[in-house]
């Protein structure tokens, strides 16, 4: 098949994948809003930082400056959402993955068009939220437009990071049930170790410096930090590129072990 027919045929399956995705986001609604609801934690960290820069500067953030963090923050770690386990436990526990072994395409495919289409619908709500604390808090002074396209191509490899550790994780799945917590830890590495909870400037260094060989500090820290200028650009990309390759490698050599295992036990 040529380069061009294979492109148009990705083409339809991607239209047909995401408008299914728009269709059940519709059905799901409240579902997908308590998604939402399980991320404002940085909202509620915004309000405890705030209170206590208040009685003085922290490291040199004033309230306006913890405001601004928490705000942005919020909306990198709803950015980063991603929920692989669940669908792929799902399907494998009821007994539908086979159907997804059957589409002439690879089932990672089917899971990055589905948290394109939802990340893409819920952005406008988690951005309305982001402009109206800005307004509110009279910070939008600190945001530099020469920045945001530094910004927003690291939240957008931030979520291409925990996307693929997800789907190492999920597919997990295939050898056994009990996987579901270790997103919840996933998520609970983010939030302590990647700067959701409180600034990394505010660790100590040497302790920082063993943080930043995880994934997580590229996630939350690191767009943070392109966004308010203290970032080193070529490092930060430089470890994003190499946390999603890592995963990336990974889930090729677990899925063609996995699919072995999943056929061998009459999946």
């Amino acid at each position: 098949m040529s380069p061009f027919r294979e492109g148009t045929r990705l083409l339809r399956i991607s239209r047909a994948n995401m408008r299914t995705m728009v269709a059940l986001i519709l059905e799901y609604r409240v579902t997908v809003l308590l998604w939402m609801l399980a991320g404002i934690t940085p909202l509620i960290m915004m309000f405890v930082w705030r209170n206590i820069a208040a009685g003085g500067d922290v490291n040199g953030r004033g309230p306006d400056d913890m405001t601004f963090y928490f705000l942005l923050t919020f909306l990198v770690t709803q950015c980063c959402q991603v929920w692989i386990i669940w669908n792929v436990s799902f399907h494998v526990t009821m007994g539908t993955y086979s159907i997804h072994l059957l589409r002439p395409y690879d089932p990672w495919l089917t899971e990055l068009l589905e948290n394109i289409t939802a990340n893409g619908m819920r952005l406008p709500i988690n951005l309305a939220i982001v402009v109206v604390g800005l307004t509110v808090s009279g910070t939008w002074h600190l945001i530099d437009p020469a920045r945001l396209p530094g910004f927003l191509l690291s939240v957008l490899l931030a979520w291409q990071i925990m996307f693929n550790i997800d789907y190492v994780l999920g597919l997990g799945v295939l050898w056994t049930e009990r996987i579901k917590a270790a997103e919840a830890w996933v998520y609970t590495m983010l939030y302590c170790l990647g700067g959701a909870l409180f600034p990394l400037d505010l660790v100590d260094p040497k302790l920082r410096a063993i943080i930043e060989w995880t994934p997580f500090p590229w996630m939350v820290a690191f767009p943070m930090a392109m966004l308010d200028g203290t970032a080193d650009p070529w490092r930060g990309f430089a470890m994003q590129a190499l946390w999603i390759a890592i995963p990336v490698c990974a889930h090729r050599l677990l899925w063609k072990r996995g699919l072995k295992f999943f056929g061998a036990v009459g999946g």
